[in-house]
């Protein structure tokens, strides 16, 4: 449980700081509202699914991951103009799952630290 905090943690902070400006400002994917890294999440298109995924998971503002539950359908066309209709379709389609084993968070923690 404490390995993918961890992951997480590390995770989270290269999704909001990835793409930000000089003074730490990045856009949210799905309304576009200029927004401190620090005061952004890293918004899931499919939670529990592809959790460490970047394609997955984008900086998005606390209005639209929180109070809008993510705005998926913003998502889901934004990944089409990003990545195509088929990559799309394959982060839509995936089931769900979140068993990464220790070695695959010890991974993660290593790549994004």
């Amino acid at each position: 449980k404490s390995l993918k905090k961890e992951a997480w943690r590390l995770f989270s902070i290269f999704t909001r700081q990835n793409g930000m400006d000089d003074q730490g400002f990045n856009d949210c994917y799905t309304c576009y509202h200029r927004v401190h890294w620090k005061e952004s999440n890293a918004g899931h298109y499919r939670h529990d699914a592809f959790d460490f995924d970047p394609k997955n998971v984008k900086n998005q503002c606390v209005s639209c991951n929180l109070s809008d539950k993510g705005r998926a359908d913003q998502f889901y066309l934004h990944l089409v103009e990003e990545y195509g209709l088929e990559e799309a379709d394959r982060l839509r389609r995936r089931a769900k799952w979140n068993n990464y084993s220790r070695i695959e968070l010890n991974e993660i923690i290593a790549k994004y630290k």
